[in-house]
């Protein structure tokens, strides 16, 4: 009698199971379904058409303004590191004796200070709209391929 009672309690754990493995799996059918099963153009909503021109995975454009970004940014440091040194280079006149005035060396030091610091700022503002113009202009480009998807899958005669 005990027996049976534990094989009835079995029996019951395992269609417990089995229901729980089952609710799992219709879970992730539907979780499955509607992330990786859903193209594009349906989860959009652009059209009952595959999508022809927009891709969400294609690499940024523009390559040549992020290469001039980097570029005026690299530069902006390297103007900043020579005022720093020119600025290091005057203390040391003024040390070694080179410099006599502290008039001419205030002038100099301003000289370096202003002449790096606006270098500086000029390229690393230079720097950073040559960056933006690049993200606007990629924005741009989805912006008209997404468009150019919705015109090409919508019905033309909306009409009838």
């Amino acid at each position: 009698m005990q027996e049976a009672a534990e094989l009835e309690a079995r029996k019951l754990q395992q269609l417990e199971d089995r229901r729980r493995i089952e609710l799992i799996e219709r879970q992730e059918k539907k979780s499955r379904g509607s992330k990786a099963a859903m193209p594009y153009y349906e989860k959009f909503q652009t059209g009952t058409q595959p999508v022809r021109n927009y891709d969400p995975r294609s690499g940024p454009g523009f390559l040549g303004l992020r290469y001039l970004a980097d570029l005026l940014l690299i530069g902006a440091y390297a103007a900043l590191m020579l005022a720093l040194t020119g600025i290091g280079l005057t203390i040391y006149l003024k040390v070694a004796g080179e410099i006599g005035s502290i008039v001419i060396l205030s002038m100099v030091l301003i000289g370096w200070i202003l002449v790096g610091g606006i270098l500086f700022l000029l390229l690393k503002y230079l720097a950073e709209l040559a960056l933006l113009m690049a993200s606007l202009g990629d924005q741009q480009n989805d912006v008209v391929r997404l468009l150019l998807d919705l015109r090409d899958n919508t019905d033309e005669d909306i009409s009838k």
